[in-house]
């Protein structure tokens, strides 16, 4: 739908479930120039925030599930982001 809409995905990225440094994760998503980077990962989600913010990413952000939890183990990384959820 999103590409239908007149979106582009411009990188996709997806780190294995154990992988704790997601510096090349984050460079690879930043190098991209996203318009906004979506989050997708609820079990991993704030430690890519995190490094997408000490790699100087400073765009959008959405994310899934994001709750008050996720948000204080970001340490700040989260904040402004756009969370969306369902039902």
């Amino acid at each position: 739908e999103f590409k239908k809409l007149g979106g582009e995905i411009v990188a996709k990225v997806e780190p294995f479930q154990n992988e704790t440094d997601l510096r090349s994760a984050a460079l690879r998503l930043i190098t991209a120039k996203p318009d906004f980077i979506l989050l997708t990962n609820y079990i991993r989600m704030e430690l890519g925030a995190k490094e997408l913010e000490k790699q100087g990413y400073r765009g959008a952000k959405l994310t899934t599930l994001a709750t008050a939890e996720k948000v204080l183990l970001a340490n700040g990384a989260l904040e402004g982001s756009i969370s969306y959820g369902y039902k």
